[in-house]
């Protein structure tokens, strides 16, 4: 039996040699006879075509090769979606390789074509701002290039999709910001890892992802679980599927985040660290939810570091499918010099949020920093304050806010107690509500407003001022203080544009000034009249003055000055005389005063019969009061006087002629009062 069965051994073995041998003889032949040309083709224009017409972009490759071994597929090589005109491609891949079912496209001879994964390769998306604000994903979808073509079907053939696993390997996000006039590039996302799993209608579906945001490593995680995925857009809300996963994020370095800011914002970023942790899960009502927290550490803007954290949450459900909100709650923010905190919800759309911020200090020089830490270059002038595109979602947004801060220092600037409430509607930035004490005293801003919907925004400045150090305040805003007192006034100007050059001379409206106890630091008005008045007398050979007059240098002390002006052309016109009080007479001034600085300013000074005694010299008879004809030119900060002193002396020979004029009435009344006293003591004799 042993020795019958080892020819039958043999013989098997022979046999199943030769049924593997025919097997592959006939794998091989039906790998000769599928038609590889046209299997590319279908597949080819499947992916181009569907991808297309979903987009609404122009997909291309350049080369498509089928591969049978070791398994089936389809490699299109140069993958590209087109971008707009003048800006890079939308993406651009490596490869995507289209995996097939071997069986079928091999019983069928390539005629049966069955879609089993799709994998793409180092696809490399751009995302672009344009110059008015756009992104070039705005209106994905919504048009259908001229060049996609309907996918070509052999006679008998079909292509049956099951995608069983989606891949997507070293991917990256690249964002190009030419909004601020530059072409800024950064990176959002590298080394994106995508896996997902139960592509099809009604299967569960996983999804992972792993990437480097904003990071040399990766330090996004998510992942997401679907109990089936729908075929097609559900109708009801209740018939979308539940959705449960985590979102890590974990040391996101916030200096190579900047790209992600707004301009002005990004250029201020200067190290620190983000962190968020968040679970994904599915509410009342199919509501989605993303509810976590996250921390900020070592945030720098251009001064020392300063720490905090948030907690944040963000909604969407499918029963207002255009509508999200995210609310941001135990906002705080502590460091050197900042101590802040509050909580901010926007929903959309239209866009629409609040905020509110507390805290005890804002000190901006501390946060930001005297000085940037290296020279950089300035942004480009001529640009728009707010792009276009910005503008359009301004006019469509609402947003209001409050801020109480104990203090907010910046430079020489200090305010404590400042309150403010502020709203922005189609486009229009309104201050409520501002109180603030500055300068030892009080600023309200209710009724300011900028139109920022506008190109170029038209904005009002509406503030009372209360008891305002004149000094410090110059002195904080112009670097210098020729003007000291206690300001109070109102101010109510309106202008056009944000070019300080251009706007001071369009600028218009009302201001009403008032200062006590004050001084002009760069001048001594009384010694220029009274020595224009000594000068005058010398010349008409009158007497040398009583005393040497310095002239046109020193200090004007004054008590009461008050005024409105009418703001236009560049200066505050006076709309009546400024009456003056100083300690060498009452001076009343009319003109104008440039927003510059620039004086031209005409009137007179009434001199008292006092002070003129102290420049006169004896003996000459002095009027009550001497009308002396002045100008203030030049500057407050090297000004100008010009003393009529021909006018003051004529006028003090007219007070003199006058005087005269009442000392001989006086005696002539004085000799008839005697001739009258002498008639009536003869009268009385008789």
């Amino acid at each position: 039996m042993a020795t019958g069965g080892r020819p039958v051994a043999r013989r098997l073995l022979l046999i199943a040699g030769a049924a593997a041998g025919l097997l592959v003889l006939l794998v091989a032949a039906l790998l000769l006879l599928v038609d590889s040309a046209a299997v590319t083709r279908r597949v080819a224009d499947l992916v181009l075509s569907q991808a297309s017409r979903a987009l609404g972009r122009e997909v291309a490759v350049t080369t498509a090769k089928l591969h049978l071994l070791p398994e089936a597929r389809v490699a299109l090589r140069g993958l590209t979606v087109a971008g707009r005109a003048g800006e890079p491609g939308l993406v651009a891949a490596e490869s995507l390789d289209v995996h097939l079912g071997l069986w079928p496209l091999l019983r069928s001879l390539g005629k049966d074509v069955e879609v089993r994964s799709v994998v793409l390769v180092k696809p490399t998306v751009n995302l672009v701002r344009a110059k008015d604000g756009t992104w070039n994903y705005e209106g994905l979808g919504e048009g259908k290039p001229e060049t996609a073509a309907e996918p070509a079907q052999a006679a008998g053939a079909a292509t049956r999709v099951v995608v069983e696993r989606v891949r997507i390997m070293g991917a990256a996000i690249r964002l190009v910001d030419r909004s601020a006039g530059r072409d800024d590039a950064g990176v959002a996302l590298e080394q994106l890892d995508l896996e997902a799993t139960g592509v099809g209608p009604g299967l569960p579906f996983e999804v992972r992802v792993a990437a480097a945001f904003a990071s040399a490593q990766q330090n996004l995680h998510a992942q997401l679980s679907v109990d089936h995925l729908p075929d097609g857009v559900p109708r009801r809300p209740e018939d979308w599927p539940l959705i449960t996963g985590g979102l890590q994020i974990g040391a996101l370095p916030l200096d190579r985040f900047r790209a992600l800011l707004p301009a002005e914002l990004g250029a201020l970023v200067r190290g620190g660290t983000a962190t968020l942790e968040a679970k994904v899960t599915t509410g009342e009502g199919r509501a989605y939810k993303v509810d976590g927290s996250g921390a900020l550490k070592d945030v720098r803007l251009r001064g020392q570091p300063a720490s905090g954290h948030f907690r944040a949450l963000a909604t969407w459900s499918p029963a207002r499918p255009a509508a999200s909100r995210v609310d941001l709650t135990e906002l705080t923010l502590r460091g050197p010099g900042v101590d802040l905190g509050g909580h901010a919800s926007v929903a959309t759309p239209p866009l629409a949020a609040w905020f509110v911020v507390t805290g005890s200090l804002l000190d901006l020089d501390a946060v930001m920093g005297l000085l940037p830490e290296k020279a950089e270059a300035a942004p480009p002038r001529g640009g728009d304050l707010v792009p276009a595109a910005m503008r359009e979602r301004l006019r469509a947004a609402s947003v209001r806010g409050t801020v109480a801060l104990a203090e907010v220092r910046s430079g020489r600037l200090q305010a404590k107690n400042v309150k403010a409430r502020v709203s922005l509607v189609k486009g229009v930035l309104t201050v409520e509500e501002l109180d603030a004490a500055v300068f030892g005293g009080r600023v309200s801003g209710a009724g300011t407003h900028i139109a920022l919907g506008e190109k170029v925004p038209t904005w009002r400045l509406a503030a009372k001022l209360s008891a305002l150090d004149l000094g410090g305040a110059l002195q904080a805003f112009a670097g210098a203080q020729p003007l000291t007192g206690k300001l109070d006034g109102t101010l109510d100007v309106v202008g056009k544009g944000t070019d300080w050059a251009k706007l001071r001379q369009a600028l218009t409206g009302l201001a009403a000034l008032a200062v006590k106890d004050g001084a002009l630091v760069t001048t001594d008005l009384g010694d220029a009249v009274l020595g224009g008045v000594a000068r005058g007398l010398e010349q008409l050979g009158r007497g040398r003055a009583a005393r040497e007059v310095s002239g046109a240098k020193g200090r004007t002390e004054f008590k009461n000055l008050a005024g409105e002006f009418d703001v236009k052309d560049g200066f505050l016109v006076a709309r009546a005389p400024v009456t003056v009080d100083t300690p060498f007479g009452k001076l009343a001034l009319g003109g104008r005063v440039g927003l510059d600085g620039r004086l031209a300013l005409e009137g007179t000074s009434s001199v008292p019969k006092a002070a003129l005694a102290r420049v006169v010299p004896g003996g000459l008879p002095l009027p009550q009061m001497l009308e002396v004809p002045l100008a203030l030119g030049g500057t407050l900060e090297s000004p100008s006087v010009s003393v009529r002193a021909d006018t003051a002396v004529a006028n003090l020979a007219r007070g003199e002629a006058h005087e005269a004029v009442k000392g001989a009435r006086k005696q002539v009344e004085r000799g008839r009062d005697a001739v009258e006293g002498l008639l009536k003591g003869f009268g009385g004799k008789r």
